[in-house]
Parts: structure tokens; sequence; C-alpha cells
């Protein structure tokens, strides 16, 4: 199993703003980078996708740790919709709307 780690800016941006991972092999972690990160995200179907959000890691909201030895690591599970799905930051923060992508592949 592989973890991606997704940097959360504190504008409110990803980094990387693209993730592709395999459901029911990888994961993924995110953590804050900077100051006045977000301590959380929220995942949503991806503009243009009809995915089921909640599939992706059985929750659609997901802490965001202080550093990338945080515990809260999110695994992509066997029944996420394949797909796009997008890292949402608060909409006080965001730079511009839907801050980063999840791809799910087979």
């Amino acid at each position: 199993m592989a973890t991606k780690q997704i940097n959360i800016n504190g504008n409110g941006g990803c980094n990387p703003s693209l993730v592709s991972g395999q459901r029911a092999v990888d994961s993924v972690h995110f953590v804050q980078s900077g100051p006045n990160a977000p301590t959380s995200v929220t995942i949503t179907a991806a503009p243009g996708s009809t995915v089921d959000a909640s599939t992706l890691f059985g929750t659609t909201t997901c802490t965001v740790d202080a550093d990338a030895s945080g515990p809260n690591a999110y695994a992509i599970q066997a029944n996420a919709n394949l797909g796009n799905y997008s890292v949402d930051t608060p909409s006080g923060l965001r730079a511009v709307p839907n801050a980063g992508t999840i791809t799910v592949t087979g």
C-alpha cells in the first residue's frame, strides 16, 4: 500500500493539486503546510464528475494533520467509485474552487 501525501496550504491550495490512487491499495494523508492551514478538508464530487464522495474514504470530512507523522491517513475504499473527487478547503481560505483532485483508478 502506498500513502500519497497532499499538503494543504494556508491559502486553501493543495500540493500536489492532483493525486492518483488505486482503490483498495493506496491511501491519502493530508498534512498542513505553513501557517493558517485548515485542520480539515471536505471531499466532494469533482466538477463534471458524478461520483458518490462518501465512497472514497467512507467519510467526506478528513482531518489535516500538523505534520507527516500524524495518524490520519485515509485508505481508498475498495468500493470507491472510479473517477475524480475534489479536495475542498474552507471557503474563506480557498484561492480557487476545488483546491485539489484525487483520481481513483481500479
